[in-house]
Parts: C-alpha cells; sequence; structure tokens
C-alpha cells in the first residue's frame, strides 16, 4: 500500500480523518499477529506524518490506548522502538504561513477565557509537542512492563539509541555541522530531554547493571568529546552524564565511575581541548554533592584531585576555557571550607588568586555574560529535575524556539511518569526563568 499516494488523493475529502483512524486502529490491532507488515505500514505513515502531522497524531494515541494488547517480544523489537522514536524526535519543517498560523493559535490560546473559541474548539498548536510527550510515555511503559529483567532494559535502550542514530542520519543527511535551531538541532535537543529521564531511570534502578550503566554514560560522553553540537545539546549531555554518574555510584557504593572523568578529561585535552569544559563542568557538579559519595575520605579524595585537574586549565590559551576553570574552581571552594578545613592551607593562595582574577575581569563584557549565564551561576543538575524544569524552563533559558517548549497543560495532560509524579509540582529553575524574563523585558 503506498500511503502517501493514498494520503495525497484523499486528504481532503471529509471521510479522510475518520478512515485513517479505523486504518490505523486495524493495523495497531494486528501487530501481534504480522508484527512485520504492520510496523512497516506505521513507520510509512510516520514519515508521510512529516506532511500531515495528524497521521502521527493518530499513530501515536491510538498506540498509547492499545500498548496492554501488545506483546512483549514485539514492543521490544527494533521496528516499533524505531516508530517510538520517531514519535519523540517528531517536529516536521512548517513553512512561513503555516508558522505564523501556528503562532496567532498560540496567542488565542493564551487568552484562555477572553475568547469563546477556546471554550468551544481549542487549538491544535501544541499538537507535535503532545505527540513527543505520548511518545515518551510509550517508551516507558514499555521499560516498567518488562518481563525479561536488565537483559530487557539493557536491549531497549540499546534499541533506542540504534534507532535514534538512524533518525539523526536520516535527517542530518550526513552533515556534521549544523546551524542554531536547525532541524538536527532540535531533533537532538528533543530525543535527549528524553535520554535525561532515561538516564534518571537507569541511574535509579537496583536492577540494571553496572555494565549497562556505563555503557549509556561512555555514549554521553563520547558525544561531548567529538565537541560538534550546540550549546543547548552539549548542556543535555553534560546533564545526563552528571545524572548517570551520581546514581551509578550512589547504587553500586563504588566512587569507581566518578574517577573514570579525570581519564575522559586527558584524552579530552589531547584529541578535542574545546570539549574540556564539558568534563569540568560535570566533575564540579560531581565533586560540589558529597551525598554521590559512600564515604566522607572517597569524597574529600576526588574534590582533591578535582582542583588539582581543573585548575591548571585556567592558565589555558582559550578563554573561554580560562573563565570556565575559574568559576568551576569558585564553586568548589565553598565546599572545601564547609567540610575539609585541611585542604584550605593547601589551596588557600589559589582561592586567592582566582578570585582576583574574576574580580580584575569583572567589567569584561565576555566574562560577564559567561559569570551570570544560568548554566554557570545557579543550575543544578540534581536540583532541576523537575518535568518543567526540563521540558520548559531550560528550552527557554537556552533561548530555543516557542515549538520546543511545552506548556503546563500539556505536561499534567498528556505526560504524567509515575516514577517523576513526587517531582512534579516544584519546578527549581522557575525563579531563575523568571529573573531572567523581567531583565529582558527591562532591557
Amino acid at each position: 500500500m503506498k500511503v502517501r499516494k493514498v494520503s495525497e488523493e484523499f486528504r481532503k475529502n471529509e471521510s479522510y480523518w475518520s478512515v485513517m483512524d479505523s486504518l490505523i486502529s486495524l493495523i495497531i490491532t494486528q501487530l501481534n499477529s504480522n508484527p512485520t507488515e504492520c510496523t512497516e505500514l506505521l513507520n510509512e505513515i510516520s514519515i508521510e506524518a512529516n506532511i500531515t502531522p495528524g497521521l502521527m497524531a493518530l499513530v501515536a494515541a491510538t498506540m498509547e490506548d492499545k500498548l496492554d494488547c501488545i506483546n512483549k517480544d514485539v514492543l521490544e523489537s527494533q521496528e516499533v522502538i524505531e516508530l517510538v522514536v520517531r514519535m519523540i524526535t517528531f517536529g516536521p519543517s512548517f513553512r512561513k504561513d503555516q508558522k505564523l498560523i501556528t503562532e496567532t493559535n498560540r496567542w488565542i490560546s493564551d487568552q484562555s477565557f477572553a475568547y469563546t473559541v477556546n471554550m468551544i474548539e481549542g487549538s491544535d498548536h501544541e499538537l507535535c509537542d503532545i505527540i513527543r510527550k505520548r511518545g515518551i510515555n510509550i517508551l516507558f511503559n514499555i521499560l516498567n512492563t518488562r518481563n525479561g529483567g536488565t537483559e530487557s532494559i539493557d536491549k531497549i535502550v540499546r534499541l533506542v539509541l540504534l534507532s535514534y542514530a538512524n533518525i539523526q542520519n536520516q535527517v542530518s543527511k550526513g552533515r556534521i555541522r549544523h546551524f542554531e535551531n536547525s532541524e538536527i538541532h532540535k531533533c537532538k535537543n528533543r530525543m535527549l530531554q528524553c535520554l535525561l529521564l532515561v538516564a534518571h531511570f537507569v541511574a535509579n534502578s537496583q536492577e540494571v547493571e553496572l555494565e549497562v550503566k556505563t555503557e549509556l554514560t561512555e555514549y554521553f560522553l563520547d558525544q561531548l568529546l567529538e565537541h560538534n553540537d550546540q550549546t543547548s545539546v552539549r548542556h543535555l549531555l553534560e546533564w545526563c552524564s552528571a545524572v548517570l554518574m551520581a546514581g551509578t555510584c550512589m547504587t553500586h557504593n563504588s566512587s569507581a565511575p566518578a574517577g573514570s572523568l579525570f581519564t575522559w578529561m586527558e584524552k579530552a585535552a589531547t584529541t578535542r581541548p574545546g570539549s574540556v569544559p564539558s568534563f569540568i563542568m560535570i566533575i564540579v557538579n560531581l565533586a560540589k554533592t558529597p551525598v554521590v559519595f559512600t564515604e566522607g575520605k572517597e569524597h574529600r579524595d576526588f574534590l582533591d584531585r578535582a582542583i588539582i585537574e581543573i585548575t591548571p586549565w585556567s592558565m589555558a590559551q582559550q578563554y573561554g576555557l580560562r573563565v570556565v576553570s575559574q568559576i568551576g574552581f569558585r564553586k568548589l571552594w565553598p565546599i572545601v571550607e564547609a567540610y575539609y578545613p585541611e585542604l584550605i592551607a593547601k589551596y588557600q593562595v589559589l582561592n586567592s588568586c582566582m578570585s582576583r582574577s574574576l574580580e580584575l575581569s569583572a567589567n569584561d563584557k565576555t566574562t560577564t555574560k559567561l559569570t551570570e549565564d544560568f548554566y554557570q551561576s545557579v543550575f543544578d543538575p540534581f536540583k532541576h529535575t523537575t518535568l518543567q524544569d526540563i521540558f520548559i524552563y531550560f528550552p527557554r533559558l537556552c533561548c530555543l524556539p516557542l515549538e520546543e517548549i511545552s506548556s503546563h497543560e500539556t505536561l499534567r495532560k498528556y505526560f504524567f511518569p509515575v516514577w517523576l509524579s513526587n517531582r512534579l509540582i516544584s519546578a527549581g529553575l522557575e525563579p531563575v526563568f523568571r529573573h531572567t524574563e523581567k531583565s529582558c523585558i527591562v532591557l
């Protein structure tokens, strides 16, 4: 069956959507008996959804409703996982007139009860975001309902990464470098938001073996080492790495995973010096969180080595790298003063030099921009892990387009994983966003 031909010929027919709804329901109900043919049809429909987004909305909604009726081996197949990843990264390119209509709908919807149409008809400007949230829901339902134990989780995570790589190649068409807010940039950002939740799930699971966690961590660190991504994507990769490392250290009572970061930073120094700031940020975030380490001596040793490894970069040739190193040291110093007085005398001179250096460059616009950036100044990868932080405030603070920013209503209505339900109410980044928003208005 040629889905594109059928879609083009009958899309303007008044019975088109009801027929497609019935067809998609029929295909999904037959997944158990004919998995290969049915998943092929669903993937063909999902590709056509780049022209007609409503098709993917039907697939996502129907699949989520009928998920309990689909066999475990079918759900864990590469074809179904790839379909789910397509949902998670979904977002077609709109023409200027389509963007204008979407933004107009968004504005009307924001007026709430001021316009009757919001109560009678509603708006579909969040359709793509709802599809992405349904995709994440489906993925976590598959992860939570598996019966194969740790082997099943390992398999699902590997299939997710493989499917993401395939879709990434299709979107990028083999290109490595890309512009801010390009299609591949938005695709990576959407997927990494999901992978951040996966990292949280895997890191805090006692069932998942250390080997699986290490493999996923190496995937994130490899991406950072390549240093080809935009700022928001790098931040998300660092966030994923920190969450996964911290959870792994706590669940396995070992500081070895965190200690491996120094080897990665040495590798970055010799191959891609531009990626060193990312590894500095991960090390700093772990070092200033004592709860990650089971014993005080382990934390003291890690903190001591972190200072030794980070401070030489304060004299690096690259200006941004120097500032990040200085900021990292300044973040670690309060931990030294609070927990380890014996280290104060050892590094007091160094602290004076770092403080003086930052004070002298306080009037420099570039330094101010780096030091006052929310990611360098107030962001905490362990405190800011609510759904609002991940899908609303973080994208806004990274200046991503409006279509990449979820609404509170979407998160409440379509996206509510049980394992994050107790953290859904408060959003740690909200005060930062409000302050930034006021500053922007004043300017």
